[in-house]
């Protein structure tokens, strides 16, 4: 795996997570936030899905790399399965990205998406349960509103 570099110059490389929104209850289905900047220009974008699953975060992720404004090189993240899964090698692979991801159990290897998602995500939506479609569509027009 390569090495994440923290003295990044070059915008375009982007940090990515998800935030749940489960409530203080993690049992059942419910929605995730995900939440992406970029390191050297701190521009941001957020994307709501219903559940964790893998092809509904690449699609999120897929949707805002093809928004973003300028050229993305790079994408880290951090270990959680919905990022670590073929899908997302695939899509690295098919756009020529370069793909790192955090150390397990190192919040600070990711520190402006977990940045942004306290004052972006959680100052803005709160801490409730959200856990329908109607949900998700609300939190995504919140960020279209957030994100413009």
């Amino acid at each position: 795996m390569q090495s994440y570099a923290w003295n990044e110059e070059r915008p375009g490389a982007l940090e990515i997570d998800l935030v749940q929104h489960d409530g203080g209850s993690a049992l059942g289905h419910f929605a995730y936030t995900l939440s992406v900047v970029d390191v050297v220009t701190g521009y941001s974008r957020r994307r709501a899905v219903l559940g964790r699953g893998q092809a509904g975060v690449l699609d999120a992720l897929r949707r805002i790399v093809e928004e973003w404004p300028y050229p993305v090189w790079a994408i880290h993240s951090d270990n959680g399965s919905e990022f670590i899964n073929g899908h997302l090698q695939a899509f690295v692979r098919e756009r020529g990205l370069q793909y790192t991801r955090s150390r397990p159990y190192q919040k600070n290897d990711n520190p402006h998406v977990e940045q942004k998602n306290r004052f972006l995500v959680r100052e803005v939506v709160g801490y409730s349960r959200y856990d329908t479609p109607q949900d998700v569509t609300w939190l995504n027009t919140v960020y279209q509103w957030l994100d413009v």
